[in-house]
């Protein structure tokens, strides 16, 4: 079962005021993708920001992909949160992860993050490049990914 909410332009951000519920009980969702406005839905960065993204995710999810529509403060609250996310599939806490690919519009502290991802089993896949580039145009779309830039972890 896949679930894809990258796509935000059609949401209006004044419309999104909670965080959006866990996914934990939709044990059968193994492929998620999520625009982090899903995920920071407040400007204002929270103290349960690191542990979001492990709170929301689905307990046999094998793929994740987000994308960082949001802000500039968005970036930092994502590195926590991928720092968390690596201890949790270390710990076991998500065993069927194996793929992780953030579109990121800024710069991310990912010092780090892919060596602690492949410690866990998890290859991540970092891709920075401007908004227009980080969610991918639909088919028949044209775009220019020449200023994007990736980072991506061992295979495993």
């Amino acid at each position: 079962m896949r679930l894809d909410l990258r796509d935000a332009r059609i949401i209006d951000e004044r419309f999104i005021s909670e965080p959006m519920p866990s996914l934990k009980i939709f044990p059968a969702l193994l492929n998620v993708s999520l625009n982090s406005l899903f995920i920071y839905n407040s400007m204002n960065e929270e103290l349960e920001d690191d542990y979001v993204l492990c709170q929301l995710l689905p307990p046999f999810i094998v793929s994740l992909q987000l994308y960082d529509t949001v802000g500039t403060s968005t970036p930092a609250r994502l590195s926590n949160s991928l720092f968390r996310l690596a201890d949790a599939a270390s710990q076991g806490q998500f065993p069927s992860l194996r793929k992780v690919r953030c579109y990121v519009r800024g710069q991310l502290d990912d010092d780090g993050l892919v060596p602690k991802f492949a410690r866990a089993g998890v290859c991540l896949d970092m891709i920075f490049g401007p908004p227009s580039d980080v969610v991918p145009r639909r088919r028949g779309s044209t775009s220019s990914s020449s200023s994007m830039e990736s980072v991506t972890g061992p295979r495993v």
